[in-house]
C-alpha cells in the first residue's frame, strides 16, 4: 500500500512534466480500498481475473511474434527461379580493362 500511496503523491508533484490522469489514479485508489478492505469477490476479480487477463495478453503477444518471426525466415529464402549470376566464376584471363570494368559494372 505505502508503493501505491508513494506512486499517486508523485503523481501530484509538480516536479514531474506530466502530471497523473484521473484514471490512473482511480485504479490505484481502488487498489488501496481492495487491500484495505478485502471482499471474496474484489479478491476473486484481482487474483484470478486479472492473472488470466494477464496471461491471454501474453500468449497473444507470442504468437504474434512467433508469426512475425516466421514471415521474416521466409522472407529471407532465395526461390527456386531465382536468377544465378556465374560472373564471378568467369576467368578473367585474357580480358582487356575496358571488358573487366564491363564486367564489374554489371555485377553492382
Amino acid at each position: 500500500m505505502l508503493a501505491i500511496i508513494s506512486m499517486m503523491r508523485l503523481g501530484e508533484s509538480p516536479a514531474l512534466p506530466s502530471p497523473l490522469d484521473d484514471d490512473s489514479r482511480d485504479r490505484m485508489a481502488a487498489c488501496i480500498q481492495v487491500l484495505a478492505q478485502p471482499e471474496d469477490g474484489m479478491v476473486k476479480v484481482w487474483l484470478d481475473d486479472c492473472r488470466t487477463a494477464f496471461s491471454t495478453l501474453t500468449s497473444d503477444k507470442q504468437t504474434r511474434e512467433a508469426a512475425q518471426l516466421a514471415a521474416e525466415t521466409a522472407k529471407n529464402f532465395a526461390q527456386p527461379d531465382d536468377l544465378i549470376d556465374f560472373a564471378h566464376l568467369r576467368s578473367r584471363k585474357g580480358l582487356s580493362q575496358l571488358e573487366m570494368e564491363d564486367q564489374v559494372r554489371y555485377v553492382r
